[in-house]
């Protein structure tokens, strides 16, 4: 028969428990609410971004100078790749990480098979313990993001990028990272962080590509090495903010579940309470009527 006070001690622990769980579901939703705002509107500057970056795809290909758009992220013969992998700095979001874990293990077999070389990235703290267990050392590491980073936050990583490719410690990028979707769904990708293959879908997709008649001053390359940087960064920039929101979300839900199975453990457990203290109370009252019965006997 369990004891009483036990029950009480389990039950006020889980009434804990679910204040701990609710108010973190709270700040989650919260602080999702928040960064989605600021995602919609980077996405809205990364789409005009994207629309200027077109316009001047269109005029390489005419000039037969596309090339240009890769050579900062991308070049002719890939020997090593470079993996930004952005995860979260904290717990508590169900199987966020471990989702991220497998993606990323894939695009290593895909690379891998193609013998080319990786070195990596790490963006939150739990890439950098993971890559730790690996055995595998990250070329640059960036931590202590909270939901209001700035540009200037991620600008020592931009700037490392730059630095590696300019040397040729790395031939072509990639990202591993989050990807929101709407309200609670989200999905996991990876992709190359040059924006080349998106213009490339962007333009095939279209049944008339529209072409302007574009003045570059002073000159096209010039004009494309300066706006490259700023639409690959944007890039990095709006996957490290879709990661931060896809991690409320997922902590928000895991904090949900988490809540509802404190309702039932406190259910099940004052139940069983009641259950108890009834059966004791009957042989309390058992004894005393055998007590009773015994002494009239005599």
């Amino acid at each position: 028969m369990p004891n009483l006070r036990d029950i009480r001690k389990r039950i006020e622990s889980s009434i804990n428990i679910n204040k701990i769980t609710s108010t973190m579901e709270k700040i989650a939703t919260a602080r999702m609410t928040r960064m989605v705002e600021r995602m919609e509107a980077s996405r809205a500057y990364t789409a005009s971004l994207f629309d200027m970056a077109e316009d001047l795809y269109l005029t390489a290909l005419q000039e037969d100078r596309q090339q240009q758009f890769c050579t900062l992220t991308r070049r002719k013969k890939i020997q090593t790749a470079g993996i930004i992998f952005i995860t979260s700095d904290q717990g508590l979001c169900a199987g966020f990480n471990v989702a991220l874990n497998q993606e990323l293990a894939v695009l290593e077999e895909k690379l891998q098979n193609a013998e080319i070389k990786l070195r990596y990235y790490a963006v939150g703290k739990k890439t950098i313990r993971y890559l730790k267990r690996r055995k595998v050392s990250a070329e640059y590491c960036l931590t202590g993001l909270n939901d209001r980073f700035t540009y200037e936050e991620i600008q020592d990583l931009r700037n490392h990028l730059a630095q590696d490719i300019k040397l040729g410690k790395i031939d072509e990028m990639y990202m591993v990272y989050t990807h929101y979707l709407s309200g609670g769904n989200y999905k996991v990708i990876s992709e190359p962080l040059s924006p080349c293959k998106i213009l490339s879908k962007r333009i095939q997709g279209q049944k008339f590509p529209r072409v302007k008649p574009i003045i570059c001053h002073p000159t096209l390359s010039e004009l494309i090495k300066d706006f490259m940087p700023a639409i690959i960064f944007n890039r990095l920039y709006q996957a490290i903010l879709e990661s931060m929101v896809c991690e409320h979300i997922a902590r928000r839900t895991a904090m949900r579940q988490a809540t509802d199975a404190a309702d039932d453990m406190i259910d099940e457990l004052r139940s069983l309470y009641n259950t108890t203290r009834q059966g004791k109370i009957t042989r309390e009252v058992n004894e005393m009527m055998g007590t009773v019965i015994a002494l009239q006997r005599d």
